[in-house]
């Protein structure tokens, strides 16, 4: 819960400057909207899995989404309607939970039943038959280029895991 606004801490200022001006869809906020002008597409708008039966063209210059890709029904579809929505020269940002530091090697997932995929980073390594490399999977859409990728594992304290994956 408030997923967004823990990443916001992590980015800064500066991050939000720059990718969240301007018209921007925020996928998935629950009540934690990535920045106060951004237009909430949650449960009660429609199915994020067909977002583009419910808004039409290019019309984001940010679409962003935090923690509602691994609940989509096929991950791929969604991804390029969800770009489908982004200007020109706009952006997508995508925050999904990393399969080892979240699942940590159990499927289906025993901390958020309703989760329906895992993703890694830049690694055909994984031990889920629903595992998806996020770099792949982004460097698929059309005309999209990675402006950046990483891992947020700042303060994540490993011996915690309790399923062995490292």
């Amino acid at each position: 819960m408030f997923e967004a606004s823990k990443t916001q801490q992590v980015r800064g200022t500066g991050f939000s400057e720059k990718y969240f001006a301007g018209t921007v869809l925020d996928i998935g906020c629950g009540r934690d909207l990535i920045v106060p002008h951004a237009q909430p597409f949650d449960r009660q708008h429609g199915d994020a899995d067909q977002i583009t039966d419910f808004l039409k063209g290019t019309q984001y210059d940010c679409v962003h989404s935090s923690h509602c890709l691994e609940h989509m029904k096929n991950v791929p579809v969604a991804l390029v309607l969800w770009w489908s929505l982004v200007k020109p020269g706009g952006y997508l940002v995508l925050v999904v939970p990393h399969e080892d530091l979240y699942e940590q090697g159990i499927w289906p997932s025993i901390f958020n039943d309703d989760h329906k995929a895992t993703f890694r980073l830049k690694t055909d390594r994984t031990w889920s038959p629903v595992s998806y490399d996020l770099n792949e999977l982004i460097a698929d859409l059309p005309g999209a280029e990675i402006v950046g990728i990483d891992i947020q594992d700042q303060n994540y304290d490993y011996k915690l895991q309790c399923h062995g994956i490292t």
